[in-house]
């Protein structure tokens, strides 16, 4: 469910949701005085997609810094965001580039990066608590081969998985990203969050992923 580090005693935990159109993968990392920084990768239905990194310090979050792709006038553009927040929480700086021009952001803009770094933090934690995690790998009808190397032979699902992605799975070599759990044997997916081909790569919270469908 977690990674830890003997050296410096940080943990990684791992969740995500489902929204109506959009698809959200996290990380959390957590050390002996809390959480240190998260990260998220979301994809939205109509192709949009972004990573983001939180850096936080004494609970608040300090950093955020956000690179992807978005659709805009028919076309897919380039964007990114930093934002930087002082010990009280209040922007400090900020940089908002779309296709190579910069704008400025509202205070109601800047709002919504801090709300969303709580939502991560917050699903993540709850995610750990109930004991499932974010899991991602490669199923071929038989064998699921996860990102991290580990081998299982049978999945399962909770009732909430549409008929129609479980018939999906059990015909086609597929990437899929999920919230569960695994025991020696099986995994059991609690939540579908990604169903894409067998070429898109596993996602990480440390470099964008690619996709080459």
């Amino acid at each position: 469910m977690s990674d830890s580090n003997a050296s410096n005693s940080e943990q990684v935990i791992s969740g995500g949701e489902r929204g109506d159109h959009t698809a959200q993968l996290f990380w959390v990392t957590q050390n002996k005085n809390g959480v240190s920084h998260a990260a998220d990768y979301v994809a939205a239905d109509n192709g949009d997609h972004y990573k983001t990194t939180y850096e936080w310090t004494d609970d608040v979050v300090r950093e955020v810094s956000r690179h992807g792709e978005q659709l805009q006038q028919g076309e897919v553009v380039p964007f990114e965001t930093l934002l930087r927040f002082d010990t009280h929480g209040d922007a400090i700086y900020q940089r908002y580039r779309v296709d190579g021009k910069v704008f400025p952001l509202s205070q109601k803009q800047i709002d919504q990066y801090r709300q969303q770094a709580r939502s991560v933090l917050k699903v993540t934690t709850s995610d750990h608590k109930q004991g499932v995690s974010l899991i991602q790998g490669y199923w071929n009808g038989q064998t699921f081969e996860s990102c991290d190397g580990q081998v299982s032979h049978t999945l399962t699902y909770n009732h909430t998985v549409p008929a129609s992605v479980i018939e999906r799975l059990a015909t086609s070599d597929s990437y899929i990203a999920f919230v569960g759990k695994r025991s020696k044997e099986a995994v059991r997916i609690e939540t579908m969050l990604m169903f894409e081909d067998s070429h898109h790569e596993c996602v990480t919270p440390l470099s964008d992923p690619e996709d080459e469908d």
